[in-house]
């Protein structure tokens, strides 16, 4: 997609208003919003790995607690990454750590933990496309309580899956104009509250 990124690179008033920002202040309801918005997507990673229900907890509640301890850090080292990105190395190695420590248990032993470390540090076109959509419709769901469900449901259509403004006036029964207002207000919002971890995406939400 063409046109300006919904995301900051990190203005004063992001950094003041942020999510990251407050989860780092010890704001349990911004806290609250990244783990609804990311920890889905650690379920799915351990799933895709071949984890069962079990290990896929584990494996998420130790990638939880790093990202606890180690969250001030974030914004200071990269300036360049996505929070999706951070969150999925330290999910990836937590996973291979789990399967570590279960190789002598494991049938297969250390073949086990051999196969499970060719799983790729890096996650794939195909992985990277779905995590965004997941990711962008918890972000449009959040939105809800602020904007009109019919908004935040255009938003996401127009700026993610592409639909034209005309098409979904139609089909919502609003205005062009209305729609116009209402997406300009959203993605000051996104700007504001999840910039810094939309930041290093490579797709760009746009209007």
């Amino acid at each position: 997609m063409n046109g300006e990124p919904v995301y900051s690179n990190g203005d004063d008033e992001s950094t003041r208003t942020s999510l990251l920002m407050k989860a780092i202040d010890k704001d349990t309801a911004a806290w609250d919003a990244i783990v609804e918005i990311y920890v889905p997507l650690i379920h799915i990673w351990c799933r895709k790995w071949g984890l069962s229900k079990e290990d896929t907890e584990d494996v998420g509640q130790e990638a939880i607690t790093s990202v606890v301890k180690s969250l001030h850090t974030f914004s200071k080292k990269n300036q360049k990454r996505s929070f999706r990105s951070w969150l999925y190395k330290i999910t990836y190695h937590k996973m291979l750590d789990d399967r570590e420590k279960k190789k002598s248990s494991a049938k297969g032993g250390s073949a086990v933990v051999q196969q499970m470390s060719q799983v790729p540090v890096e996650d794939s076109n195909e992985w990277l496309a779905e995590d965004k959509r997941l990711i962008y419709e918890k972000i449009t769901a959040q939105l809800d309580n602020r904007f009109s469900k019919k908004h935040a449901d255009c938003f996401l259509e127009f700026a993610f899956y592409g639909k034209p403004v005309k098409q979904l006036a139609e089909e919502y029964d609003i205005t062009e104009g209305a729609l116009h207002v209402a997406f300009h207000r959203i993605r000051k919002l996104i700007r504001s509250e999840y910039g810094d971890l939309l930041k290093g995406e490579d797709d760009e939400l746009t209007d």
